[in-house]
Parts: structure tokens; C-alpha cells; sequence
């Protein structure tokens, strides 16, 4: 894993995992091995042996970290990458008690402070969510000022403490928050508003025309040679502005 326990490709590691132990016979052990964006992680799984037997789940944060912070420290063709599995939009939140309660108090709030409202979101410049948040900033022609980390709970911790204005990430992190009332949604940026958070309006209903087709992207990867039917390449383009 690329994150902490508790970030939302973790969930989705544990709750994969889960699910396939019945069916191979095995127990499969989570190992987290958060920084530098996937770095960390990608170091330990082409350092393995092409068994098969090390696995790892990959976003596009691992892509977009190929063009820009890790570009040429690892390539697309180190791997061999397995299958998508999950697509996820990512949501813009933050705690119930501050005074931003939507897209346009945010925008509002970082024009009157000169880009000095504080987001944080998984990874360095040229993460995901990163380039989700430049999306926004390009549309409503403001700036932000972007704090990385690696996992959702350390982004929830931040918030509530109020060390950061607002979050970015996945829902599934945070969502245990949002139940208990101590998080409310801004935006989510993805062509439809969320099951579990039917209130909170889509950036693009808000007026931002922001690409709602750049979500979160879960799949599995491993070494090129491994058993697995891994010849499969995905197709890489840039994504710097």
C-alpha cells in the first residue's frame, strides 16, 4: 500500500483482501508503505521477486508521479499492471463549524486571502487530487496553498485541528466523520453527486466547469514477469499545464 492505514486505498486493499481469502486459501498480508507519493511503495514491490506473489495497488497519482516528482525514478514499463478495479471521485470538505460551506465561500475565501487557504490532499504536486484542486484553481482563477500527506485520517486530523482550512480525497476515508457530523461536504468533483452524500452538489453544479471525468483510479500492479496475466499497458499522457 501507498498510504497509511486508513486512507481510502487502504479500505479498498482490506476489503479486497477480504474478500479474496476464501477463495485462494491463504491469508494476504497488508503492508503500508506511505511517502513520496507511491515511491515508497513501488521501491519495495520492484525490489520483490516476480512471483506473483507481491502486489500492489496503484492510482493515478503513481502516473502522474512518473511525469513530475518522479521522473526518471520509475517508468511505466517497471511494472506490469493487472487490472482496474475501482473509480472514485474525489470531494472537497471540511469541519461542520467553519464558515465555508460551499465552492463559492472557498473561492470567495481565497480571493480575500490571496491564496493563503491551506488545502490538504494525498501526495506532492502532481498527485491526483493535487491536479484535481489546479483544476479548480485554473477555472475560478484563484490560487490555493497545498499541504500533502499520506493517508485521509492524517488530512481529517489536520482539518479538525484546524492546522488546514479544508480537505481534499476520497469519501471512504473520511466517511466516519461525516457520519459522526464533524465533516461536511464543499464539492464533489465527479459527474454525480455521492450515495452516502446526497447534499453536497458536483463542482459542476456549483458553476465550475471543472473535467468531471478525472477521478480516482484503483488497480493492482506487479513486476513485469510475474504469473499473472500482466502484458496489458495503460496509456500514459501528460498531465502538466
Amino acid at each position: 500500500m501507498h498510504t497509511k492505514a486508513g486512507g481510502s486505498a487502504d479500505v479498498f486493499m482490506r476489503t479486497l483482501a477480504e474478500s479474496l481469502e476464501p477463495q485462494i486459501g491463504q491469508s494476504i498480508a497488508i503492508i503500508n508503505s506511505p511517502g513520496g507519493g507511491g515511491a515508497s511503495q513501488m521501491s519495495r514491490v520492484r525490489s520483490a521477486e516476480p512471483d506473483g506473489l507481491t502486489l500492489a495497488v496503484n492510482t493515478l497519482s503513481h502516473f502522474t508521479g512518473m511525469l513530475t516528482n518522479l521522473e526518471g525514478v520509475f517508468s511505466i514499463d517497471d511494472f506490469s499492471w493487472i487490472a482496474t478495479a475501482q473509480s472514485d471521485p474525489n470531494l472537497i470538505w471540511t469541519r461542520t463549524d467553519s464558515p465555508i460551506s460551499d465552492l463559492d465561500d472557498l473561492i470567495n475565501e481565497a480571493k480575500q486571502r490571496d491564496g493563503k487557504v491551506i488545502v490538504g490532499g494525498f501526495g506532492p504536486q502532481g498527485s491526483t487530487q493535487h491536479i484535481g484542486l489546479s483544476m479548480l484553481e485554473n477555472v475560478a482563477d484563484v490560487e490555493f496553498e497545498w499541504v500533502p500527506f499520506n493517508s485521509t485520517p492524517d488530512i481529517v486530523a489536520a482539518v479538525l485541528g484546524g492546522h488546514i482550512d479544508v480537505g481534499m480525497s476520497n469519501l471512504s476515508g473520511a466517511q466516519a466523520y461525516f457520519d459522526a457530523g464533524r465533516l461536511k461536504g464543499l464539492g464533489v468533483h465527479g459527474e454525480d453527486r455521492l450515495e452516502s452524500l446526497p447534499d453536497v452538489a458536483t463542482f459542476e453544479e456549483q458553476g465550475y466547469e471543472v473535467d468531471s471525468s478525472w477521478v480516482q483510479v484503483r488497480a493492482s500492479l506487479a513486476l513485469p514477469g510475474c504469473p499473472w496475466s500482466c502484458s496489458s499497458k495503460l496509456p500514459m499522457r501528460s498531465t502538466r499545464r
